[in-house]
């Protein structure tokens, strides 16, 4: 019997190439879409679930029986339109569910490189290329509140199941495959990688 994923942001840019390479993989694949529509692939290993992430029973749902759960969730870059708290309140939404659900083996978070984690503090470069991004694409509010729920999973660490907290640096477009591997809170290359490229590290992390 095929291993089963479940992918929350699977129609994002890095999301839609992950579904694809775990459907190659032969994974079976679960998503949760705010629109079932927007959903254009077509698998039998494939199920979709319409809800979001602020929807409990919606992500219960999406975790059912996977053996490994993955959040490529990103919220608005315009600041004023960025949800309190989006991510640190989806991770605590989720993690009692991924404690009772006992087929969970690793969840897997995609941060960002701009932000620290626990124990990682940010050198001197990324500080200064942090603040001039904030300011220049408004991605502040992103970055705080992805490090907000950095440190509640650290504070919060469950024996039943890992958990990995990607770091990748500039993203791409493109179909290049380049290894990369998903470690905890290791930064990934600063290097561009493309989305696809880091879809298939984190499928097989």
């Amino acid at each position: 019997m095929s291993e089963t994923i479940a992918i929350f942001g699977g129609t994002g840019q890095t999301g839609s190439h992950a579904v694809a390479y775990a459907l190659e993989k032969g994974y079976k694949v679960q998503i949760l879409v705010r629109s079932a529509s927007k959903v254009t692939t077509k698998n039998e290993n494939l199920t979709v679930i319409e809800g979001d992430i602020t929807d409990k029973s919606a992500v219960e749902k999406t975790i059912k029986g996977a053996t490994y759960v993955v959040s490529f969730v990103g919220g608005p870059k315009k600041p004023s339109e960025y949800p309190e708290d989006m991510m640190l309140n989806f991770v605590q939404l989720l993690w009692p569910l991924l404690d009772a659900e006992n087929s969970v083996k690793v969840f897997v978070y995609q941060s960002g490189g701009l932000s620290a984690v626990p124990g990682k503090p940010l050198t001197m470069m990324t500080k200064v290329i942090r603040f001039i991004a904030s300011r220049a694409m408004g991605i502040g509010p992103m970055i705080a509140d992805n490090e907000k729920a950095a440190v509640w999973m650290h504070e919060n660490k469950k024996d039943s199941f890992a958990f990995i907290v990607t770091l990748p640096g500039e993203l791409k477009e493109g179909d290049s495959e380049e290894a990369v591997e998903c470690t905890n809170d290791a930064p990934l290359p600063m290097r561009p990688i493309t989305f696809r490229g880091l879809a298939i590290a984190t499928v097989n992390a």
